[in-house]
């Protein structure tokens, strides 16, 4: 019951993600913050969000799709407290990416807005990590045995 809640949400990454592809950059991001079964905020990377930093800093991402689900989260709800982060990352092909893992400064945020947990592919396994105590990690397994589930969804 669980795993079928974390793939629906996946899922949601997932298309998120591949509605974002209109460049050529090769990889997208596409995050959601879940309170259970309702989808609290979510986003999409936004690259050079502002005209001046992209003068400046061709390469400047913006903002990071876990960020972004973050902000719109908490103005949608305020407490994030105990809600969980899905990221899934997508190749420009459309095809997923096996390593969607978030960076140490989106970890930082979500620790600061109390996500409890983050749900994300490393080398094609589903893993999660419990951003509270010792920071405990779940290998959940690996994506090829959830395919079926994955698309009956």
């Amino acid at each position: 019951m669980v795993m079928t809640r974390w793939l629906r949400h996946m899922k949601t990454a997932v298309s998120l993600a591949r509605g974002s592809i209109r460049d050529k950059r090769s990889t997208y991001f596409g995050a959601v913050v879940a309170d259970k079964k309702i989808v609290i905020g979510s986003s999409v990377n936004i690259h050079n969000a502002h005209p001046r930093l992209k003068w400046i800093y061709p390469d400047y991402c913006g903002i990071h799709a876990e960020a972004g689900a973050i902000i719109n989260a908490s103005r949608a709800r305020g407490d994030l407290r105990d809600m969980d982060l899905f990221v899934m990352r997508v190749h420009r092909s459309c095809e997923i990416h096996p390593n969607s893992k978030p960076c140490d400064n989106c970890t930082s945020l979500m620790v600061h807005f109390g996500i409890r947990r983050v749900i994300y592919l490393t080398e094609a396994r589903i893993s999660s990590i419990t951003l509270r105590g010792n920071g405990y990690y779940h290998d959940w397994g690996p994506m090829e045995i959830l395919k079926e589930k994955w698309e009956n969804l």
